[in-house]
């Protein structure tokens, strides 16, 4: 599995307090991508993993909890990674 195609979401925290940080694609396989994953933070301090929704709201796919547990290990990684290199960007420039 390879995360791919991150991109930063800045949204505030929900009104239940669930701040979503990253969206992202995962590559399952060479053959294999699921699109549009979302790194969410909860109140409590973990990380947890949610697919896409189609229109009416339903997900668009389901993982098992330790498959979900290794995308988010592997999105966190990947998450930690653009803020650091997103700080070293802001500190060259000032």
């Amino acid at each position: 599995m390879k995360i791919q195609n991150t991109r930063r979401l800045d949204a505030p925290p929900s009104a239940r307090g669930f701040r979503a940080l990253m969206a992202f694609n995962l590559a399952i396989t060479t053959d294999v991508v699921l699109y549009d994953l979302q790194l969410v933070q909860a109140p409590d301090g973990a990380h947890l993993v949610y697919p896409s929704n189609t229109y009416n709201g339903s997900p668009t796919a389901s993982f098992s909890p330790a498959v979900r547990g290794q995308i988010a290990d592997l999105a966190i990684i990947e998450y930690r990674s653009h803020n650091d290199q997103h700080s070293k960007i802001h500190s060259a420039a000032a």
